[in-house]
């Protein structure tokens, strides 16, 4: 029977009828989660960044639109703030200029250069004890990305809302300036965001997508 057992070194099991008084005041799960401190730094400094720059529902919001309007209305000024944009980008997220940015689904990791399936709703099912798939050396982001989100008590992040895919036409544009002047996956232009917004987003007050825009306009 040795040829049929799959099982993991060390896997964890539960069985029980469910009224057992020995597993009946068992947690599961309740076990604390804390990343490493430089995984922390990063997620806490990246999402209050875009809790004050990339909110649209903060004070300076319209400032940020008229300048981002006026930005992109001149070559120089576009190029200067790409330029600064992409430096601060490749630094904390290894940046692919997609012009279309979704950390905020990763625990503000980029899926982009994070994941080699460019996957932006949810881990791809094929990694193993935490390990991607395509590169077994690296740990999977969604992974890293749960290990974030656990250790705020916020893992709730990883099914809210739905997910539209990136749109390619803003490929090495200015993700900024796409966010505040309303070109990204968020607007909910598109068909396939509207159809997110019908079935998911809309149902739960404060996601994006909609009108309003409460979490989804949070990022970019």
């Amino acid at each position: 029977m040795g040829d049929f057992s799959y099982h993991p070194a060390n896997g964890f099991y539960v069985f029980g009828s469910g009224d057992d008084s020995r597993t009946a005041s068992v947690n599961y799960g309740q076990k604390p989660v804390k990343p490493h401190l430089s995984d922390r730094l990063h997620f806490h400094l990246l999402e209050l960044a875009h809790r004050f720059f990339f909110n649209s529902d903060a004070s300076l919001a319209p400032v940020y639109r008229a300048l981002s309007r006026w930005i992109d209305a001149s070559v120089f000024a576009r190029t200067l703030l790409h330029l600064f944009e992409n430096v601060g980008k490749q630094i904390l997220l290894r940046c692919r200029q997609c012009g279309d940015c979704a950390i905020q689904y990763v625990a503000f990791q980029c899926p982009e250069s994070g994941c080699p399936k460019h996957i932006r709703n949810g881990a791809c099912g094929g990694s193993r004890n935490g390990r991607c798939e395509v590169y077994p050396d690296r740990w999977c982001i969604w992974y890293r990305a749960y290990q974030r989100w656990a250790s705020v008590h916020r893992t709730d992040e990883m099914i809210r809302g739905c997910v539209p895919p990136r749109k390619w036409e803003l490929d090495h544009s200015s993700s900024w300036l796409n966010f505040h002047l309303g070109r990204d996956h968020q607007n909910g232009s598109a068909d396939f965001a509207r159809y997110c917004c019908a079935r998911s987003a809309c149902s739960h007050a404060g996601d994006g997508l909609c009108s309003g825009q409460k979490q989804g306009e949070l990022f970019t």
